[in-house]
């Protein structure tokens, strides 16, 4: 008898339930709990609004959203980090094609623990558009490049030794030629510090 899908789901959550849960202890907020140190990398994805400002105010999308981070611990409430964000959403072009708008910030910065388990993130560096079509009339091709910065505010929610998900809210712009191009969004991440 084979067992349902139903079953069989009941079955994986029952176990990632047990396999999850940690013991209840007074310290969970506590410095003790997480002890960072050596090497920093993590991910995150989600979803985010892309908006341009100034010239490129018809730029404007919801789509996907990815960040890729790596660094190192300099302090048990600071870490130096390296990061990639990138955010793209959909545009049909002139001829109706569906073509992929993407904006990527590269930026090197830092993330600060306001608490164990709440911080802030801000970095300053580089960032590129990529305009492959638009909503409306105009040339769609248009790369841009150009000074970026990026913020972050997080808090982790689980922690299992020196692992982390945390529940984040990112911004990233590129300043451009003749404007702005800003992306923000919520985000799910994985990091390990």
């Amino acid at each position: 008898m084979r067992p349902s899908k139903a079953a069989l789901g009941a079955l994986v959550a029952a176990v990632l339930t047990v396999w999850s849960v940690a013991p209840a202890r007074a310290d969970w907020y506590s410095p003790s709990r997480n002890k960072r140190k050596g090497m920093v990398i993590g991910f995150a994805v989600g979803g985010a609004v892309m908006k341009g400002v100034g010239d490129l105010s018809d730029i404007g999308g919801v789509g996907p959203s990815a960040s890729l981070r790596v660094g190192t611990v300099a302090t048990s409430k600071l870490l130096w980090l390296l990061t990639l964000d990138n955010a793209t959403y959909l545009v049909k072009d002139q001829l109706g094609d569906v073509k992929v708008n993407q904006n990527l910030v590269l930026t090197l910065g830092g993330q600060y623990f306001l608490r164990d388990a709440l911080w802030l993130r801000a970095g300053f560096g580089l960032g590129g558009y990529a305009r492959r079509a638009q909503q409306v009339q105009g040339p769609p091709e248009k790369q841009s490049g150009g000074v970026a910065f990026s913020f972050g505010l997080g808090v982790d929610v689980w922690f299992r030794d020196n692992w982390v998900v945390n529940l984040e809210l990112v911004s990233a712009s590129t300043v451009v030629d003749g404007g702005l191009v800003s992306q923000g969004g919520l985000m799910l991440g994985l990091s390990r510090y």
